[in-house]
């Protein structure tokens, strides 16, 4: 795409922002003026731009649902007092992401709290 080409799609794509999203579409064919490609171009950079705030608008834990704040469902965890490896006492669920889990535990070699980040296996090398 050369520079003129972009500086166009650009001033389209910021004045579309600054529309309500309903209106967005009709403006896109009277601004592109039966030009698809450029059409295409603003309403994949639109699409982007959303769901970036979409993101963005939420924390992060609201964004990665319950389980990531440690209210997954039981039969989905370890539960608390599983011993893993013959010396961490699982406590309680920290988070959940995506690649893994974090628990609260005790070492029981050591008499202190600890953290353990349990990978998918899946992600596991």
């Amino acid at each position: 795409m050369n520079s003129e080409r972009w500086q166009q799609c650009k001033q389209i794509f910021q004045a579309a922002l600054d529309l309500p999203r309903p209106d967005r579409a009709a403006f896109l064919q009277q601004a592109c003026e039966g030009d698809e490609e450029l059409r295409r171009e603003v309403s994949s950079l639109l699409a982007s731009e959303e769901r970036s705030n979409e993101f963005l608008s939420e924390g992060a834990a609201d964004y990665l649902g319950s389980e990531f704040t440690g209210n997954a469902p039981p039969d989905r965890r370890l539960p608390a007092g599983e011993i893993l490896a013959g010396r961490y006492r699982i406590l309680r669920l920290i988070g959940r992401g995506g690649m893994g889990e974090v628990y609260e535990a005790e070492d029981l070699e050591l008499h202190a709290p600890t953290a353990l980040k349990l990978v998918r296996p899946e992600i596991a090398v």
